[in-house]
């Protein structure tokens, strides 16, 4: 659920790329790989350069490479994420969770 709202939320506010497509409902493989040949071919047509360039990169386990602080930072600047929610994120972030239930006291999960 907090998945949904959150992709619901990069689409509103448009702070994806266009040409992001990774893990994007209807932005699949196919996708990409046309986007790519038609850049491919407004090249070729473009005649004073005519030239074509491509760079893949392997971005495996990138965002356990992500300065977290920072996207806590960027969400809340982006102001419509605030109060319980980015305290959530931030905490799902650190890896650490707190559970209540009735009058116990909150349980704290240490951090992986």
């Amino acid at each position: 659920m907090i998945l949904a709202r959150l992709k619901y939320f990069l689409d509103l506010n448009d702070l994806l790329d266009g040409a992001q497509y990774g893990f994007r409902r209807g932005h699949g493989t196919t996708d990409q790989v046309l986007y790519m040949f038609q850049k491919i071919r407004d090249a070729q047509n473009n005649k004073p350069t005519n030239h074509s360039m491509a760079v893949f990169l392997d971005l495996s386990k990138a965002f356990d490479r992500v300065w977290k602080h920072k996207l806590i930072i960027k969400l809340h600047e982006y102001g419509r994420i605030n109060g319980r929610a980015l305290a959530w994120i931030h905490d799902f972030l650190r890896r650490v969770i707190r559970v209540k239930y009735n009058n116990t006291p909150p349980l704290l999960s240490s951090p992986i």
